[in-house]
């Protein structure tokens, strides 16, 4: 019985193979990619909000220093916008004086920041500022005391996360460097055994 294919049934058969292969590994690398990127996407993004997070302290205790000096708030924004432009803080800054001059109001500005950096302090960050922006400089001493209790805020967080870290660590301990000290130890004590040393 002749198959229908004919005599090149074996090679038809290794480049149907080959071609699955290939769209298969194509298939695969495309997945992929596109998953690195969304997971780089989303360490970059969580880099960023670290970095704000870390930096309110110091915008708080910039924005009473500008306010303090007489400067009003959608200004003291803009200047440390403009003095630290490839910092976090600083690029959220000028962001926000964009939106400003775009047409947006400074609370629904404020209100986009809080939604672009979520977390309690970007909050309550946001609320310190508006309230600068109906008072003025009389809240210069609350922006400071704010300022240092985010910074209270950071040390115990910072604290919590280093009483983390030996728990974190145990689990490559256990899986990786003490099998590779039990290996040379192990085959001491087999050697013994095996050749009566």
């Amino acid at each position: 019985m002749d198959c229908p294919i004919g005599e090149n049934y074996g090679a038809f058969m290794m480049t149907l193979l080959l071609m699955t292969v290939f769209v298969g590994a194509s298939c695969y690398c495309l997945i992929l990619t596109t998953f690195m990127q969304h997971q780089r996407a989303r360490v970059q993004q969580r880099q960023h909000i670290e970095s704000v997070y870390f930096a309110l302290p110091t915008g708080l205790d910039l924005v009473a220093l500008q306010l303090a000096v007489g400067a009003g708030l959608v200004t003291a924004l803009q200047r440390i916008g403009e003095f630290f432009p490839t910092q976090p803080l600083g690029q959220e800054f000028a962001r926000i004086c964009r939106q400003i001059r775009s047409g947006t109001s400074l609370e629904h500005a404020l209100k986009q920041f809080r939604e672009r950096i979520p977390g309690p302090q970007t909050a309550l960050f946001v609320g310190v500022l508006l309230q600068a922006q109906q008072q003025g400089g009389a809240i210069v001493d609350l922006l400071t005391q704010q300022a240092d209790s985010f910074r209270a805020d950071i040390a115990e967080n910072v604290e919590r996360k280093a009483q983390e870290l030996p728990v974190k660590l145990l689990m490559p301990l256990v899986a990786l460097i003490f099998p590779a000290t039990l290996i040379p130890v192990g085959a001491v004590l087999g050697a013994k055994l095996v050749w009566g040393l």
